[in-house]
This record gives C-alpha cells, sequence and structure tokens, in this order.
C-alpha cells in the first residue's frame, strides 16, 4: 500500500504525465496515437531529474509499489487522451443558435436559364459565400444607424448580417468581415490578419478573446485602421479572365471603392460565365447583392468576359481592378 507521501509523490508523476503527453502527441485529435503517447510520456517523466531520487527509492519498494505507480500515470495519461474535444463552431457565427432558419444566396438566386453553378468544394470559401443567409425577399437596405439607404434600387438581396452600430462596416470592411467570418468557422484564427493603412499587420490571433464577440470586436479595429487603400495592396492583381468566386474588385483611395465576387454559373454549351457582385458602401451599411444596371430585367448576373469596364450601379471599375487573396 501506498503511504500518504508516497501518493503525494506519484500524483505529481501523474500530473507530469498529463503535460508531457498533451506536448508529445495530440492525443484529441488521434486518439490510435495514445498507445505512442503513454510510451512517450513514461519516458519523459523517467527522465525528470526531479524525479531521479524517488526513481533510486522505488528500487527497494516491492513490485506492486512500482506497478502501482506505473499504473497510476498509464491513467493519468489516458484522463488527458480522454478530454472533450473544443466544440466545433458554427458556419456563421454571428446569427444566434436559436435564429429561424434563413434562405441561403444560392437558394433564393437562381442561375440564369441554361447556366449552371461552377463546383465550389466543401468547406471552401466560394461554398461558404453561396450558403450566406439573407433577410426575407423585398428587405431594405438600412445604414448603421437603423434608417434606410437613400437608394433602394441597387441590389437584389440582403444579406443576414450585423453592420453594427458605428459607421464602420464600409465597402472594404465587409470584404473583409467575411472572409474572417469564413475563416472563424473553420477554426483558422491564425489565418485572420489584415495589414492597416501603414502597413502593420493587425492579428485576430493577438485580441485577448477568441470567441465571437472577440473576433466581432477584432474586427471594429481592423475597420478603423484598414480601408481600400491597404487592402488593394495587400491583394494580389489576377487578370479579368481568371475570375473565380472570392476575388475582389477594388479602387483604393480617400474614398475608394470595393465589390466582392459571391457566386459564378457557367453555360456549358457556350463556355460563357456569369457572376454576382456583393457590397456594402458608404455610409455603412447593410451588406447586399447588386442588381446589373446593364440588365433590362434587373438580373443581378454580371457578363463575362469583362469589358474595359465594369459597371455596377454606385461604381465602375477598370477590368484591371480584379484581385485576388494571397
Amino acid at each position: 500500500m501506498l503511504d500518504e507521501t508516497d501518493e503525494r509523490r506519484f500524483a505529481r508523476l501523474g500530473s507530469d504525465a498529463i503535460l508531457v503527453s498533451r506536448h508529445h502527441a495530440n492525443t484529441e485529435a488521434y486518439p490510435a496515437g495514445i498507445a505512442i503517447d503513454i510510451v512517450g510520456a513514461i519516458r519523459h517523466v523517467a527522465a525528470m531529474p526531479r524525479l531521479h531520487a524517488s526513481e533510486r527509492r522505488m528500487r527497494d519498494r516491492p513490485a506492486p509499489l512500482v506497478l502501482s505507480a506505473i499504473l497510476l500515470v498509464l491513467a493519468a495519461v489516458a484522463t488527458a487522451a480522454a478530454a472533450p474535444a473544443t466544440k466545433a463552431r458554427t458556419p456563421y457565427g454571428w446569427r444566434a443558435s436559436d435564429a429561424a432558419p434563413a434562405e441561403t444566396l444560392a437558394e433564393r438566386i437562381a442561375p440564369p436559364p441554361g447556366f449552371t453553378r461552377t463546383p465550389a468544394a466543401d468547406g471552401s470559401f466560394a461554398a461558404w459565400l453561396r450558403g450566406l443567409p439573407l433577410r426575407s425577399a423585398g428587405a431594405p437596405v438600412l445604414l448603421h444607424t437603423g434608417k434606410p439607404k437613400w437608394r433602394q434600387d441597387v441590389h437584389a438581396a440582403v444579406v443576414d448580417i450585423d453592420v453594427g452600430p458605428r459607421d464602420l462596416q464600409q465597402c472594404a470592411d465587409a470584404i473583409m468581415r467575411l472572409r474572417a467570418e469564413w475563416l472563424y468557422s473553420l477554426g483558422r484564427d491564425g489565418e485572420i490578419a489584415f495589414n492597416d493603412t501603414d502597413g502593420k499587420r493587425r492579428r485576430f490571433s493577438s485580441a485577448p478573446r477568441k470567441d465571437h464577440a472577440g473576433l466581432r470586436k477584432y474586427m471594429d479595429l481592423v475597420f478603423a485602421y484598414a480601408g481600400t487603400y491597404s487592402l488593394e495592396r495587400e491583394l494580389k492583381p489576377v487578370a479579368a479572365d481568371g475570375l473565380a468566386i472570392g476575388h475582389v474588385f477594388i479602387k483604393g483611395g480617400f474614398p475608394g471603392h470595393a465589390v466582392l465576387v459571391v457566386d459564378m454559373v457557367e453555360n456549358r454549351a457556350t463556355g460563357e460565365r456569369r457572376f454576382l457582385l456583393l457590397q456594402s458602401y458608404m455610409p455603412a451599411q447593410d451588406m447586399h447583392i447588386l442588381k446589373n444596371p446593364n440588365a433590362s430585367d434587373g438580373s443581378p448576373w454580371y457578363a463575362t468576359p469583362v469589358g474595359d469596364q465594369l459597371v455596377t450601379p454606385e461604381w465602375s471599375f477598370p477590368r484591371t481592378a480584379l484581385r485576388r487573396w494571397p
């Protein structure tokens, strides 16, 4: 039997084994590696200088005592390996858990006749954008003040996402917000980072809180110090004929403007492709899907190839303004 001193000593052995096991192998992600983890834990614990004296004393102890110590270490490592995994994040973290299901972008806006949606891998930015929840059909675009935008004739749908009470989430800000929300939904927190106007890299990993409320607060900081000027320089130029979902048409400046490609379709018989655009604007307002001002029927689908100018209801971009994420 172990006396009280022995119990305290082996309790500490078990604690050290847990720490070593978490460092030695990711048992939460790879349960099959527990056996390797145990061996590594025991090897590391046995090698700890502060345990040498205990080991010498254990040589003179009866075999059952040594066996008890080993079993205690094994139990401690197994307990650490069985710890519950981090709760999975929802795809659209700003929505309340009890929010009613919303119609998605892909459900609301059908491809034109003869067109089908281009392929998008599960978990990709493209697939995530197609799943954006929308407000009810006919919903107005509201400003950050809650008042309607002065123009209600430029949008085909409104995204069901908060704009915030301050004049911050404007055009480039909305695009950065969506990119960050997608990365956050996948747990890729280390990739959430944007340059400010001075070129400083502002990383979500430096934020004090890592929950969604912390992400939202971090994004307000990004909105205050970044914009079209910085985002244009952060993104990489891409030829207009290489246009894809997630690309950005942007003109950096004070003011500047930016719109995001959120969907694409293709006519397999002709090879023609068309795309949808999303924007926020000045002052900060609801994100919305733009109508195509050149479509007589009010369609939101834009044609390719893009000409010398991409004309949207509130801004025109040269074809050279297309950018992609690094």
